[in-house]
């Protein structure tokens, strides 16, 4: 450095970013003071997602559709198994990649092996890189003892029959990714009662004293800004009692011994909850409730830190010193 030029100081400042493309897009303060972009994917079926940058750190949530309440013309079924769940916490994206929403499984009022069908899978799909996670099994019906497997799997017909396992899902890709989804409830074939849907974070409910199984819990997570539950288990239909679904999946029919019956209620839509469980009482019908359609989440950072040398763009906040010399130099 010459006699004459003064020291050259560079600091570090903050500056927002551009995101990337797909989905609605939404900004969330984060714990740094910055802010994060939440890609929020929907719409079932496919969409595309492109990362901002040559690389960028993500969180990264897909769920997967939940499965359809059992429904029997004549005796308590199983609840819908809520749909696989994967999360992970720094997880790399680069360019493009493929987005599909599952859609939840639709239930269908008839004699059937289960009365209404599993969940669709999600997933998102780049290059080298997947993450799939499988829709939740359908609670089983009429004449289908036992719930099918899913994501999370659907609860047991009263006919003694078990809940069907889970099976979340799988990557490709070496990265962490945790997965979760587990088993249905078991029915009780003595008090004629169905077993509770799996929920991503707890097993459905055996049922009891004819009372049906209450659906298994989901996964909670913020990655969207707010606390949300996402693939719980639905409710399974009982003689004296029904189970209520985990939160956002469908509660099962009302009592079946009771002349106030209620229709079952479906899985919340983006979700991935299960259905509720349905039966009939007397000749009338009250129908098995539909499983919630997933959703695919990206968050990242939008701000990063940048070394600079140009003072323009600081602010510098400097305290009032009324001393008139600092070390000997006199100062106005």
């Amino acid at each position: 450095m010459g006699v004459n030029e003064a020291p050259v100081n560079s600091f570090f400042r903050s500056v927002a970013t551009s995101p990337g493309t797909g989905g609605t897009i939404t900004q969330v303060a984060n714990q740094s003071g910055g802010i994060d972009y939440v890609h929020t994917f929907t719409t079932t079926g496919t969409s595309t997602f492109v990362a901002p940058t040559s690389s960028v750190s993500a969180q990264i949530l897909v769920v997967a559709g939940g499965g359809s309440g059992g429904y029997s013309t004549n005796i308590a079924t199983g609840g819908g198994g809520g749909g696989g769940v994967a999360y992970g916490s720094n997880y790399y994206l680069a360019g493009s990649y493929n987005i599909i929403v599952g859609g939840g499984g639709v239930a269908t009022h008839e004699n059937s092996n289960n009365g209404g069908s599993s969940g669709n899978f999600s997933s998102i799909v780049g290059g080298s890189q997947s993450i799939y996670v499988n829709g939740g099994g359908a609670g089983a019906g009429y004449g289908g003892d036992n719930g099918l497997l899913g994501g999370s799997g659907g609860g047991g017909h009263w006919t003694n029959g078990l809940g069907g396992y889970a099976v979340p899902g799988y990557t490709t890709d070496a990265q962490s990714v945790v997965f979760y989804g587990n088993a249905g409830g078991q029915s009780d074939h003595l008090t004629l009662a169905g077993g509770g849907g799996g929920g991503a974070t707890s097993q459905g409910v055996n049922a009891i004293n004819s009372g049906g199984g209450q659906g298994g819990q989901g996964f909670s997570s913020d990655i969207s800004g707010q606390v949300v539950v996402y693939g719980s288990g639905g409710g399974g239909a009982g003689q004296n009692s029904s189970g209520i679904g985990g939160t956002n999946a469908g509660d099962a029919v009302g009592v079946i011994r009771n002349n106030g019956l209620s229709q079952a209620t479906s899985g919340v839509n983006n979700k991935g909850g299960g259905g509720g469980a349905g039966g009939e009482y007397n000749g009338s019908s009250y129908f098995n409730g539909s499983g919630g359609s997933g959703v695919v989440i990206v968050r990242y950072t939008g701000t990063v830190s940048s070394s600079t040398t140009d003072f323009s763009t600081q602010t510098i906040t400097t305290n009032k010193d009324t001393a008139k010399s600092i070390l000997g130099i006199q100062i106005s």
